[in-house]
């Protein structure tokens, strides 16, 4: 039997061990290397353009903006719903798909096409405001920028920029209303320019600089991602087809985005025609793109098309025209519906449009970019303009080869002299004339700068050997506690690792890392051995085993599934909880009326908001108010019956059963004031599942004959339980039911969750209320399977010991 200070001990290490490897994913896939001080590339001069007006439709998709007939839903939609920009793509600009890399968020898209690197996506979870852009950009090397947009995403590229490079001008907070027009923010935008531009007439100063060469002007318009957030998960029901068209059972939501892009074409023509009025020249260059695309449920952030295909058009001084597709073709099954398969589609990676900046307008290129500009390639027509011949776009090439060299090779010798043979053999084919060779000998090189994975192999071989140490060790202490001697080899197998990592100068974290691969496998290694031994004598136990791993995959498997219920389902849930809480309070003899008010109280409200909310009036205080006054109550109410009832039913034996319908009730309450869709009727059943099994569990034990291995003494002197391997069945369950608390009420974490409560942009008091909601099922969960543990007299802690083993079963 385990001591408590065992089970303490065995809790810390393993929650210090899965803080630190938390970072473990970063490290073997995500780490970018950020390296300043270091010389700085340009392109050969050319007739540049004076200036590049850079717009992102933010959220924007681009099977969406191409295609014909994309909104067939909506009626008297026109064929094309952004004729300007379709014009360009069919007479005078080139055009291609952007492809972002995942997390296909808003900052890492912008930092890719901004500073032209793929960013350390362990950024993304820091936030905007706690994390700067400190590293080079576009901005950054132009003469001046001036940015339009969303406060905290200009505000980010300011501190990596020397003082005044970039001149910003955000919205008022008061725009930042997300059950508004979006569309009014982008409006804003342009008038934001207007402004800008008939100012300058009375202030030389800003005049000089917006005329002045290597000027950037930066739109951002999030018009498209709020509309996206808010509307699309709170209106639409729609499935994809597998001709990229949206079939929906309402189309509001699906008008909103469509008006929301005629918007933004509506706002590229006018600001290319500002523009050529105020220079009065064509010395422009515009390109339009987006940092992430939109799913049909209003999300984004994952590897699908959807999110990671944005549109990029280009056009303008500099820019080639419009050219006819080549053969074979450069369209796929996602483009052909476009209707622009006569034209070639050139498609380009997001850190790639750094470097299109950049070229246009004849700025250093980003220190730390990483990308490659779509003209090195020479079996493919790149973005500028031919005209300066294929020695220009060949000395193009080097320059780009000798950027990506330096960022990337390390100072050995043999690979020092590796990449200056191939610069020479560039700069030699350069000479000669064969400018072909050239700029494939470059394109080779500059893709094998960009693996970037020196660590990865290692680090991921001491994770997944780390991990299964851990769950032998867990298991060693759950199934046949013991105190093993250290065996030895592990202290070598350290000493190695360490002396590889300090030849490596690697960071600190690798050295823990290596810690408790040793300590584990120190740990455990006995205790496994003699186990695999009489695994092959007792095949039922083999059978478990393998069992049990199925069991795990079948979860892991369910991670593909995902889809959005239909709304109305929130009503029946309030209806169900009503009647259940009612009913309970019956049988437990109880007062559960002020759950039962609260439930009904939170139904009624979230019918009004909701009604208030499609008719875009946004939430009166009227009814946000006593929305807060509901969730801080439900609060109180489960801290007073829980106490109340657990004093009162102790004498019965019924406390347990008492508490977990107080925390129903009151959890319910705050329940259902976010919940969109189904997610009340789920937690209602939910709850009953947990209890029908916590009564299944607890009959099948009293039921079943118990032999002296399954009887051990506590601490105390008290008769216990002992777990043994067939009781794994009920640590699988308690697994099955965290998932399912997780994706059961939809892992729908929209904006629309917390319109009731706030509409503007809160992001600490946002993350705090989709917590909640989060919570309120495993909250329900833990408290049904503490009765269950201690209905069962297990001892303490070994069922969430061996949940945990089961768990790192399914990280691996």
């Amino acid at each position: 039997m385990l001591s408590q200070s065992d089970v303490w001990k065995l809790q810390i290490v393993g929650l210090i061990f899965h803080h630190i490897f938390a970072d473990t994913v970063f490290h073997c896939y995500f780490t970018t290397r950020v390296v300043h001080g270091m010389e700085q590339y340009s392109m050969p001069y050319a007739d540049w353009a004076k200036r590049v007006v850079f717009i992102v439709g933010n959220g924007l998709r681009a099977d969406l903006l191409f295609m014909k007939n994309g909104f067939v839903d909506i009626a008297g939609s026109p064929d094309i719903v952004a004729p300007y920009l379709r014009s360009i793509v069919e007479t005078r600009g080139a055009w291609g798909i952007s492809h972002t890399r995942v997390p296909s968020e808003t900052r890492p898209g912008h930092v890719a096409f901004i500073s032209g690197m793929n960013e350390d996506v362990s950024e993304v979870t820091k936030g905007w405001r706690q994390v700067g852009i400190d590293f080079d950009s576009v901005f950054n090397q132009s003469s001046t920028t001036f940015a339009i947009g969303s406060p905290t995403v200009l505000a980010s590229f300011v501190p990596g920029a020397p003082p005044g490079k970039i001149q910003i001008w955000k919205f008022d907070p008061e725009l930042e209303d997300y059950t508004k027009d979006a569309t009014q923010r982008d409006k804003w935008f342009f008038e934001t320019l207007q402004a800008i531009l008939r100012n300058s007439t009375a202030h030389e100063h800003l005049d000089t600089r917006l005329r002045a060469d290597k000027t950037v002007l930066f739109l951002h318009l999030p018009g498209l991602d709020i509309t996206g957030h808010s509307l699309i998960a709170h209106f639409q029901r729609c499935s994809k087809l597998f001709s990229g068209r949206l079939l929906c059972t309402d189309a509001l939501w699906e008008k909103e985005y469509m008006m929301n892009i005629q918007t933004v074409d509506d706002i590229v023509e006018k600001t290319e025609n500002l523009f050529r009025q105020f220079y009065g020249d064509d010395d422009t260059a515009f390109v339009l793109t987006a940092d992430h695309g939109m799913t049909p449920i209003g999300n984004h952030g994952d590897g699908h098309p959807d999110s990671t295909c944005t549109p990029l058009i280009v056009w303008g001084k500099g820019v080639r025209g419009s050219l006819p597709d080549s053969t074979p073709s450069s369209h796929d099954a996602y483009s052909k519906q476009f209707g622009l398969s006569h034209l070639l589609r050139r498609d380009v990676e997001q850190a790639d449009i750094a470097l299109l900046l950049s070229a246009l307008i004849g700025t250093k290129w980003p220190t730390n970019a990483m990308g490659m500009l779509p003209d090195v390639d020479p079996t493919k027509p790149g973005y500028l303009l031919p005209n300066q011949g294929n020695r220009y776009m060949a000395q193009a090439a080097l320059v780009n080869a000798q950027s990506q060299r330096s960022r990337f090779y390390r100072p050995y010798f043999t690979v020092e002299e590796l990449g200056q043979t191939q610069l020479s053999a560039i700069e030699t084919l350069i000479d000669v004339g064969d400018h072909y060779q050239a700029r494939l000998h470059a394109m080779v090189l500059i893709s094998a700068a960009d693996e970037n994975r020196y660590d990865a192999p290692v680090i991921l071989g001491i994770v997944v050997s780390a991990y299964i140490g851990w769950i032998a060790l867990c298991a060693a202490t759950v199934l046949l506690p013991a105190v093993w001697r250290p065996y030895f080899v592990s202290t070598t197998v350290l000493a190695a690792l360490w002396s590889y990592f300090a030849s490596q100068d690697s960071p600190l974290e690798y050295y823990a890392y290596a810690i408790f691969l040793c300590y584990f496998w120190a740990k455990a290694w006995p205790w496994c051995s003699s186990r695999l031994w009489q695994l092959s004598e007792y095949p039922y136990d083999t059978f478990m085993v393998i069992g049990t791993i199925a069991a795990t995959q079948t979860m892991v498997f369910a991670y593909t599934y995902r889809f959005a219920e239909d709304r109305g389902g929130s009503t029946c849930g309030a209806v169900a909880m009503i009647v259940i809480g009612y009913m309970g309070t019956r049988m437990l003899k109880m007062l559960g009326k002020p759950g039962i008010c609260g439930l009904a109280s939170s139904t009624v409200l979230v019918y009004l908001i909701v009604g208030s909310l499609r008719a875009k009036r946004g939430v009166p205080p009227i009814l946000r108010t006593p929305g807060w006054i509901i969730l801080l109550l439900s609060v109180r109410l489960m801290i007073s019956y829980s106490s109340v009832q657990r004093c009162f039913h102790s004498s019965c034996g019924s406390a347990e059963a008492t508490q977990v319908h107080a925390f129903f009730l009151g959890v319910g309450m705050w329940f259902i004031r976010v919940a969109v869709s189904v997610e009340g009727v789920f937690y209602v059943a939910f709850a009953l599942m947990l209890y029908l099994l916590v009564e299944v569990e607890y009959v099948w034990h009293r039921d079943q004959p118990l032999g002296s291995e399954s009887k051990v003494k506590d601490e105390e002197g008290c008769v216990t339980y002992q777990l043994k391997g067939e009781d794994l069945g009920i640590a699988l369950f308690f697994l099955l039911f965290m998932q399912i608390a997780f994706f059961g009420p939809g892992n729908s974490f929209y904006l629309d969750l917390v319109y009731r409560l706030i509409s503007r942009y809160n992001p600490y008091l946002l993350i705090v209320l989709l917590m909640l909601k989060m919570f309120a099922p495993f909250l329900i969960l833990a408290l049904t399977f503490s009765v269950l543990h201690a209905r069962l007299s297990l001892p303490p802690f070994n069922l969430f010991v061996s949940v945990l083993v089961l768990s790192d079963g399914k990280l691996l």
